[in-house]
């Protein structure tokens, strides 16, 4: 009875602990100015083709103001060669009843910083033994004339849910004890402002 007590104290616990990296990454967008008034104002990196980018969703990345609040950017100039742009938002936590997720909105440019498409991809859950054991990616293809493409963190999806329909872990360890593991969920993982992001620019899909 004293040991199940303590599983569960300790499930409270780290859950508390999971659950408050969401309000850190809002706390840590609403503090932030600012930073850049349009998209044609933003510092556009350059990235090398087929060469996987890590983010975290977060500060220092550029923050633009948008209709519905601000929001974090990633802005890049896109590889020669490039026709598909991959993306994976990583879940924030290992528990995925206590994570959430980036959702991006990908704006593309051409030379002149003319607007050529907005793109809000479908995601697919995925579960694997990478390091990224559980994640939502997908392919998105690339304008021909497009030479520039603003990864946008809106506001508008903050709180919306994706069913995640997958087996992964759901538990954590404590003290040598499993707490959950791995089982068949369904539930809605929340969309919030920040957390892990990978891209990368494809001369195809694979």
């Amino acid at each position: 009875m004293v040991r199940l007590t303590l599983v569960l104290l300790a499930s409270l616990l780290l859950s508390g602990c999971f659950a408050s990296t969401l309000t850190k990454y809002e706390d840590d967008l609403s503090g932030r100015p600012v930073s850049h008034s349009s998209f044609a104002d933003l510092p556009y990196e350059q990235v090398a083709l087929e060469k996987r980018q890590k983010y975290k969703v977060a500060s220092p990345l550029p923050v633009l103001d948008t209709p519905h609040g601000k929001a974090f950017v990633i802005p890049m100039d896109i590889p020669t060669g490039s026709k598909i742009l991959y993306f994976r938002s990583v879940l924030s936590t290992a528990s995925a009843l206590t994570a959430h997720i980036v959702y991006p909105t990908f704006v593309f440019f051409d030379e002149d910083m003319t607007e050529l498409d907005r793109v809000e991809p479908d995601l697919t859950a995925r579960n694997d033994m990478s390091f990224d054991a559980a994640y939502f990616d997908g392919d998105v293809p690339i304008p021909e004339s497009a030479r520039r493409v603003v990864a946008l963190f809106s506001p508008e999806h903050f709180g919306n849910q994706f069913r995640y329909e997958a087996n992964i872990f759901v538990g954590t360890y404590s003290s040598g004890v499993m707490i959950g593991g791995e089982n068949q969920i369904d539930e809605g993982i929340p969309i919030g402002p920040g957390g892990p992001f990978r891209l990368e620019f494809k001369e195809e899909a694979k």
